[in-house]
């Protein structure tokens, strides 16, 4: 959560190098819950520990991932619990119109699930991956969109990671964030390719 307050203080403010399709300035032309718009710059953070490209709503998300943003959190396994390693990766994108997808995902090759009732199959417990999609406007916050504990279902497949880097896919159905402007659930599929 700290990696997420970073990345909203970081981005308050507007940037000149957004790409807004929908016209407008200070951020996407449908942060309440509408396609939103495309935004093909990277953030004024740049890109130092990689990108995160996506979709959402079928338009263009191309996110620079800043160094502090990407972080791999090594947690031992307890074998006599009979409980595995729970290494679990963040990364944060952040676009030119300072809108921001920051994942927090359990570090393991393969597909994992996210959402309400996703059950990890080596803990038996609730997943606590999550997703979280925010819209900025020229007055600050805009629309937050989840998929998390709380709502939304998806999936992400590590088809690489280590404690130095990590590759792969995602697809999320997120649900809106109440006390938001957001409304309306949003269709996000993309890639990432991260540094820590």
């Amino acid at each position: 959560m700290l990696l997420l307050g970073l990345g909203i203080a970081a981005c308050g403010g507007g940037s000149s190098n957004s790409n807004n399709s929908g016209g407008g300035s200070g951020g996407p032309t449908a942060p309440s819950g509408g396609s939103g718009s495309t935004c093909s710059s990277i953030g004024v953070l740049g890109n130092a520990a990689g990108t995160i490209s996506a979709t959402i709503d079928g338009a263009v998300f191309n996110g620079g991932v800043p160094a502090p943003y990407a972080v791999y959190t090594p947690i031992p396994a307890v074998p006599s619990l009979g409980i595995p390693d729970q290494d679990f990766v963040s990364m944060q994108g952040l676009c030119g119109d300072n809108t921001s997808l920051l994942i927090l995902a359990k570090a393991r090759v393969g597909t994992t699930t996210f959402g309400l009732n996703a059950i990890d199959p080596e803990t038996k417990n609730v997943h606590v991956n999550s997703v979280q999609l925010q819209y900025r406007t020229a007055s600050g916050a805009g629309g937050a969109w989840v998929t998390s504990l709380i709502g939304g279902t998806g999936t992400i497949t590590f088809t690489s990671v280590s404690r130095t880097s990590a590759a792969g896919s995602f697809s999320f159905t997120m649900v809106p964030v109440a006390g938001t402007t957001a409304s309306g659930n949003k269709q996000v599929t993309g890639t990432f390719n991260v540094r820590f």
